[in-house]
């Protein structure tokens, strides 16, 4: 999977072709406060939640490069680089870990489209 250069400085570069984003971000986020009374005695509960998420977690292990390689299931400080094939946006949630990534798209779209990854080991 390694060639050239990569295979020198021992890191990884995958490129995944047309691959499908349905994942959507966070629609909303509510506070909420809950007062709860049994007897004599009342309790304040405090919370947060986030309404309408979809969001679409990836697992290295479930990929295969542009090449045909398959990705191992862990690999050491990814770094995901999105190529949206639409002009809508795509975006990583939150950070890479070392064995998946969440993904979504542009809530306003109802549909899913088709996005180039680039995966690239940035190593330890």
């Amino acid at each position: 999977m390694n060639s050239g250069l990569e295979a020198v400085k021992a890191k990884r570069v995958g490129l995944i072709h047309n691959y499908s984003i349905w994942g959507v971000s966070q629609d909303a986020e509510i506070d909420f406060l809950v007062v709860e009374s049994v007897d004599a005695v009342s309790t304040f509960l405090f919370g947060n939640q986030a309404i309408g998420s979809s969001l679409q977690e990836v697992a290295f292990e479930n990929l295969t490069d542009h090449r045909g390689n398959k990705w191992p299931q862990q690999i050491d400080s990814p770094r995901v680089i999105i190529r949206s094939q639409s002009d809508q946006q795509v975006f990583i949630v939150g950070q890479e870990s070392d064995t998946h990534f969440k993904i979504a798209r542009n809530s306003e779209s109802t549909e899913s489209f088709l996005s180039d990854l680039m995966i690239v080991e940035m190593g330890k």
